[in-house]
């Protein structure tokens, strides 16, 4: 009776362990991380729009994504690595500043890096739930 037991409870809790372990259950939804050598920002995506935003150091910034696929009819510019990542953000602020970024994966679990107009580089990662 016990190794039943234990049968039934093992195989009762490898799908929630699953679960509870996966990538996925633990990502932050519509939440994308900004981390640079001077500090780590929070922004947000919108899927059905294609927008992200982040605000930095008391600026925000706002713009929008593509992936390579939809992106295919833009002229090739020297020194774009479009062709080798996901696809591509740019973000505008108030103060015309521009922040460019290469994204390696797309959203949820997102990946890439950014640059900012004064040079200031950030790595893009998906946020976790704590």
């Amino acid at each position: 009776m016990i190794d039943t037991f234990r049968a039934l409870l093992h195989g009762a809790l490898i799908p929630t362990f699953f679960w509870l372990t996966s990538p996925a259950a633990a990502l932050e939804p519509d939440k994308v991380l900004f981390v640079g050598d001077h500090g780590s920002y929070v922004g947000s995506y919108d899927i059905r729009d294609r927008s992200i935003a982040v605000v930095i150091d008391g600026l925000p910034y706002r713009g929008h994504f593509s992936d390579k696929i939809t992106d295919l009819g833009r002229p090739s510019v020297d020194g774009d690595n479009l062709r080798e990542s996901w696809g591509r953000a740019f973000l505008f602020a108030s103060s015309a500043k521009v922040m460019q970024c290469a994204l390696d994966a797309g959203f949820p679990n997102v990946s890439g890096r950014c640059h900012d107009a004064d040079g200031r580089l950030f790595k893009l990662m998906p946020t976790l739930k704590l």
